[in-house]
């Protein structure tokens, strides 16, 4: 798998009240690196995530080592990408769509 935001991508960060499952947070990994990645789960205080690029999740970190919630990425190519509700309704639109014109095709073919 490969990473939706590039390393040393521009971050926009808001402060918010708590994570939810789904949602892109900057934090503090345990060599005191700064990451951005989703959230997986929350609980007793511990927030478990994962980057893009990864297939597995990472180790609980304490919640207070969370920065803030990921707005936008400005990525290398200097093209922004926002993140929310309107991003995730977007996809799923696109690929609804895209599926609906493969059927369409597959009527004339």
């Amino acid at each position: 798998m490969v990473g939706i935001i590039e390393s040393g991508a521009t971050v926009l960060v808001e402060a918010a009240a708590t994570p939810r499952p789904g949602q892109i947070w900057l934090c503090v990994d345990d060599e005191a690196r700064l990451v951005v990645h989703r959230v997986r789960g929350v609980a007793d205080g511990l927030v478990t995530s994962r980057g893009s690029g990864n297939d597995f999740d990472d180790e609980p970190l304490p919640i207070e080592r969370l920065v803030g919630r990921v707005r936008s990425v400005v990525d290398a190519k200097a093209r922004p990408r926002t993140f929310g509700r309107w991003d995730q309704s977007r996809s799923r639109l696109a690929f609804r769509l895209r599926r609906i014109a493969r059927r369409t095709q597959r009527l004339f073919e």
